[in-house]
């Protein structure tokens, strides 16, 4: 929405069984798209990409995308947006981090595209899931540089190596008193306890999903079925400029 307007929250009717009333990625990716009728979004300051725009394993070239560039992430994040006056008087202004993409999901294995995630050096959290992803790509002559649609946030991964294992004997209580002390491995008594800690990795560096399967997409046969059910269906979507009670905090 606007700066200057309420945003919006918007009630979509899910039909999980076929045909669908949304396009979901043929390749398992965790990527979905979701026609709205045009009554909901009246007035909502929609902001589109070309095509062209979209960071593909054929463009990568020629768009110069590579590591190191800098990319931008815009998310609605959790947390920061939970206070009471938030929910009577919320905003639309979404959390912007700024990093750099640290490895390209698209590689050419034997002339074949291996589609993998894109890596980039920003810190996320839960929540973040589904969050905008743009790459500023520069011009050949490194003077101007343009936003490409990268991919969207699918996570970060707890990093299994930054887990030191350490195993501890476990003390036994003695029998010998009415309190408890510790028997060391040498069988002498001891009051001394042993603790270990274990730290979660920091998670700076983001899995993001790439968008390419989003070329084509208004002309393929699963996408024009999702849209058919939508407009079958447009008096169950709905749209209020207050947000529910019961959902409130909620993702």
């Amino acid at each position: 929405m606007p700066p200057d307007a309420k945003p919006r929250y918007v009630k979509v009717p899910l039909k999980h069984d076929p045909p669908r009333n949304y396009w979901i990625s043929p390749s398992g990716l965790d990527l979905a798209v979701i026609p709205l009728p045009p009554e909901v979004r009246d007035g909502a300051d929609v902001i589109t990409m070309r095509e062209d725009l979209i960071v593909t394993p054929t463009n990568i070239l020629t768009a110069n995308v590579v590591p190191g560039l800098i990319v931008q992430m815009l998310c609605m994040q959790p947390g920061y947006w939970s206070y009471p006056a938030d929910y009577t008087d919320p905003q639309n202004t979404p959390t912007i981090r700024v990093g750099h993409l640290s490895r390209l999901g698209f590689k050419s294995v034997s002339n074949t595209a291996a589609i993998r995630h894109h890596v980039i050096d920003i810190h996320s959290s839960p929540g973040n899931s589904g969050a905008t992803v743009v790459v500023w790509t520069p011009d050949k002559d490194g003077h101007i540089s343009q936003p490409m649609f990268l991919g969207i946030v699918h996570g970060f991964l707890e990093e299994g190596d930054s887990y030191k294992q350490y195993q501890i004997p476990l003390p036994q209580a003695s029998t010998q008193t009415n309190t408890i002390s510790l028997v060391s491995a040498e069988s002498a008594t001891t009051n001394r306890f042993v603790l270990a800690f274990k730290t979660i990795a920091n998670p700076n560096l983001t899995d993001i999903i790439p968008v390419h399967e989003l070329l084509g997409l208004r002309d393929s046969q699963e996408f024009l079925s999702a849209l058919a059910m939508m407009s079958q269906n447009k008096a169950r979507y709905s749209f209020s400029t207050t947000l529910p009670i019961a959902d409130k905090g909620k993702k």
